[in-house]
C-alpha cells in the first residue's frame, strides 16, 4: 500500500507540473477537480491567482475581470494575506502586478508557475506523512503558530516599529499605529499662548483648551469650530 501511494504521489505531481509549467490551465483545474485533497480549495485558489496575475500582466483586463468574479471571489476566504484579494481587485487599475503591495515581488510567469508546483508538492508530502504516520503535537504548538502569525504580520507591515509590538487579540490582523503628519484643522480665537488642552467626553467628541487670554475655549474635534468660550 505505503508503494503504491507513493507511485500514486509521484504520477500527480508528474501531471500537475507539466500542466502548470505549460500554462495549460483547463487541465490543471481537471486535475484539481478530479482528486481529492486536503487544502484542495486553499489550492484552487492559489491556482486562479496564478491565471488572474498573468492576465493582468498580459494587460487582458476583460478575461482578468470574468475570472476575478466568477473564480476568485467564491473562494476569497482561502487568500493568504487575507487581505490580498483586495489588491488582486485594485490590479484592475494598474498597468503592472507589481503596482500592488501584495505582489510588489512577484518575479514573473515562470518563477511564479515554479512556485505553485513546489506548493502542489508540499501539500502532497503533508498528506503522506499525514497518512503514513501519526504525529504528536508538541507541546505548545498552537501557542508557537500563532506567534509566528503576529511575526509575519508585522514583519509584512507597512511600517516596521523598532520595538516589538503588543498584539493583545487574534480577532484582526496586526496593523502599526501611526502618527499623523498633516495639520487637519487650525483652532483659532484665542489671543493668547495655549496653556493646556484636554480631550472632553467618553468618545473624545470635544476639545478644550485654557488659555493665557484668561478664557477657555470648547471646541468641535471633528470640524474644528468652535463651540463656546467661557
Amino acid at each position: 500500500v505505503k508503494m503504491k501511494n507513493m507511485a500514486l504521489q509521484k504520477s500527480q505531481l508528474r501531471k500537475m507540473k507539466k500542466t502548470i509549467l505549460e500554462g495549460d490551465w483547463t487541465e490543471v483545474e481537471k486535475l484539481c477537480t478530479k482528486q481529492t485533497f486536503r487544502y484542495q480549495k486553499s489550492f484552487l485558489y492559489g491556482v486562479y491567482e496564478q491565471m488572474y496575475l498573468e492576465l493582468i500582466n498580459g494587460q487582458e483586463y476583460q478575461k482578468a475581470s470574468s475570472l476575478l468574479g466568477k473564480k476568485l471571489k467564491p473562494l476569497e476566504s482561502y487568500a493568504f494575506p487575507s487581505d490580498s484579494f483586495k489588491d488582486l481587485c485594485y490590479l484592475l487599475t494598474c498597468r503592472s502586478v507589481n503596482d500592488a503591495a501584495t505582489y510588489q515581488n512577484w518575479n514573473g510567469v515562470s518563477a511564479t508557475r515554479e512556485a505553485l508546483v513546489d506548493r502542489f508538492s508540499n501539500i502532497l508530502d503533508l498528506e503522506s506523512r499525514d497518512a503514513m504516520a501519526h504525529v504528536n503535537t508538541p507541546p505548545k504548538r498552537l501557542l508557537d503558530l500563532i506567534e509566528q502569525a503576529f511575526q509575519f504580520q508585522v514583519q509584512n507591515g507597512k511600517y516596521h516599529p523598532k520595538v516589538p509590538p503588543k498584539i493583545g487579540t487574534v480577532l484582526e490582523d496586526y496593523e502599526c499605529f501611526v502618527l499623523p503628519n498633516a495639520l487637519r484643522h487650525s483652532f483659532r480665537g484665542h489671543r493668547g499662548n495655549i496653556k493646556s488642552i484636554a480631550f472632553c467626553g467618553e468618545e473624545g467628541q470635544l476639545i478644550v483648551s485654557g488659555s493665557s487670554d484668561n478664557t477657555v475655549g470648547v471646541w468641535d474635534t471633528e470640524t474644528g469650530e468652535n463651540r463656546a468660550f467661557l
